[in-house]
């Protein structure tokens, strides 16, 4: 059965304003120095400094570890670092009238990025923290009170380089309030930010931006794909939101059944929106809207798909989409797959012919051929969509990982069709989420 959407926006409560813009633009007219982005003079105060990693020994155990591995891993770039920092009582505050201002810096010898984690994290009404690497050529904010969550977490988005800042504008009067706790920083070992705007991100040269011809009409659907990563800014995966049939726009997100495993507790998960290039060639750098915090609602390894609801749906302003689905056992004329391979910019790739059932690696899948683009790690549970522009799976892996990466057309995703029963309960199935009132459409 077939199910077309059209995009449906409701008003939602005040959480929905829970977003942060990341600007990832390295051409900011103003470099940010000493003053910081509100341009105080502030007390001097010592780099934290967090020891350089043998880059070269990260990549052999991730190479070793995936050697040993039974199962697919999702796309691994950075090793998490357990700390201790409590932010407030290590800044040196600055007090002017009833406001206060801090800031703190952190440098990851060596790191080629770096991403932050709360586990103990409350803005109070009024606070204004942004982040960002050096110079500012990446800042993302600001990060204010919508941000507050019942579990009290909250992470950064991943950084360019080996500078981290934190710098926060806070009333006078409920500074004591202020609880932003790091347990956890991401050590970048992989270069996934070029160091040239013009080459952007370090996905293959055959990737295709979806900003190309290739992507023309699929405005809508690159509008419900987002980056995802774990809670400790380790993995990097794909997805998109998906709409029910009450059409609530509840936020639903679909991925893989992989990437959780992975990828831990959803409550600590970070998802990036429209982080693609404005231009097919050369890319270029591009800002994103970040969401932070998920819960589970569904996920089965029987066609490796797992369902997910942000905390916080998207604003009627977001621009952001909910896609359709497709959920005949009958194969889709053509399959377009959306997604950020090696956590690059946004691309798309093209299969001409029709899928055909395959099992790959214990999961009911998909298989294609690709035409145009391929898949990289960071691609895992990004949509499979059909000549319809509706989801019909998720991307799983590959088969052909010993051929040259850009010969690497051969392609898996996990199947809707088969995840709608999946494993018969609600914690496995699809159904019970993307269709409550049971109407079998």
């Amino acid at each position: 059965m077939r199910f077309l959407f059209s995009i449906l926006f409701i008003t939602f409560s005040i959480l929905s304003n829970a977003q942060v813009k990341t600007n990832f633009n390295n051409n900011n007219n103003k470099i940010i120095g000493h003053a910081g982005k509100f341009l105080k003079v502030y007390n001097e105060t010592d780099t934290n400094q967090i020891p350089s990693k043998n880059i070269s020994a990260l990549l052999k155990e991730e190479k070793d570890s995936l050697e040993k591995s039974t199962v697919i891993k999702p796309f691994q770039f950075a090793k998490a670092i357990s700390i201790d920092l409590n932010i407030p009582k290590l800044m040196k505050w600055l007090y002017i009238a009833d406001t206060v201002f801090g800031k703190y810096t952190i440098k990851l010898n060596g790191a080629f990025s770096a991403s932050i984690n709360f586990d103990n994290f409350y803005l109070p009404q009024g606070t204004e923290m942004y982040i960002y690497n050096e110079n500012g050529n990446m800042i993302m904010g600001p990060i204010t009170e919508n941000e507050n969550n019942p579990n009290k977490v909250w992470g950064s988005w991943v950084h360019k380089g080996e500078i981290l800042t934190i710098e926060i504008k806070t009333p006078k009067q409920t500074l004591t309030q202020l609880l932003l706790h790091a347990n956890n920083i991401a050590y970048g070992y992989k270069e996934i930010y070029n160091s040239q705007v013009a080459h952007f991100g370090v996905s293959a040269a055959c990737e295709i931006n979806v900003l190309c011809p290739l992507g023309n009409g699929w405005e809508n659907e690159r509008n419900s794909v987002s980056l995802m990563i774990d809670g400790t800014g380790q993995y990097a995966c794909s997805g998109a939101m998906i709409m029910n049939t009450c059409n609530t726009n509840r936020p639903f997100f679909l991925t893989a059944n992989h990437c959780f495993v992975d990828f831990g507790n959803p409550a600590l998960w970070r998802f990036t929106f429209q982080a693609w290039s404005v231009t097919c060639d050369p890319s270029q750098n591009s800002d994103g809207v970040t969401y932070n915090g998920s819960t589970l609602r569904a996920n089965w390894n029987g066609s490796d798909f797992c369902l997910v609801e942000l905390n916080n749906p998207p604003p009627v302003n977001s621009g952001i989409c909910y896609a359709g689905w497709n959920r005949d056992v009958n194969p889709s004329q053509n399959t377009t797959i959306i997604h950020h391979p090696a956590a690059d910019i946004m691309k798309i790739t093209r299969d001409n012919d029709a899928p055909i059932h395959a099992n790959f690696s214990g999961a009911q899948c998909w298989h294609l051929t690709v035409d145009n683009g391929i898949t990289e790690g960071g691609s895992s549970g990004a949509p499979y969509f059909d000549q319809n522009h509706r989801i019909i799976g998720q991307h799983y892996g590959i088969d052909d990982a010993n051929l040259a990466i850009c010969n690497q057309v051969s392609k898996y995703g996990g199947r809707f069709d088969l995840s709608w029963a999946g494993g018969g309960t609600d914690a496995t199935r699809l159904s019970t989420w993307l269709d409550p009132p049971n109407s079998g459409v």
